[in-house]
């Protein structure tokens, strides 16, 4: 009945940390008790963006004509991000790794287009 839901969200949202362990429970399915520490959170973040970014330099150290095998050792490397997570979904592996590849080579065109747009109005 309408009554008894709007007597239990006013009882479910008198104080705030529980309502929200409530939402985060009922509507996305997180338990926030069983979360890690966001300090770990945000140190992982830190070292996995580090060293998804390393990977397009690594050919680069190895030659100085590396856009091939730039562009493939980053290509592999979007396909096995995009299929490991996956094992966070219900999507098949091949989907999250096509996903991945698509998003990566649209900001690999979007950079290519600002820097050559950016190297020309410098010279």
């Amino acid at each position: 009945e309408p009554e008894d839901a709007q007597r239990v969200a006013a009882q479910v949202h008198r104080r705030l940390e529980p309502a929200v362990d409530f939402h985060a429970l009922f509507e996305l399915g997180i338990h926030p008790g069983s979360l890690g520490l966001p300090q770990s959170a945000a140190l992982w973040s830190f070292f996995s963006f580090a060293a998804g970014a390393s990977v397009p330099l690594l050919p680069w150290l190895l030659t100085a004509n590396a856009l091939v095998p730039t562009l493939v050792v980053s290509g592999l490397a979007l396909l096995t991000v995009g299929a490991v997570a996956t094992r966070l979904t219900h999507r098949k592996p091949w989907y999250g790794a096509g996903r991945q590849l698509i998003v990566g080579a649209l900001a690999t065109a979007v950079t290519f287009l600002v820097g050559t747009l950016v190297g020309v109005s410098a010279s």
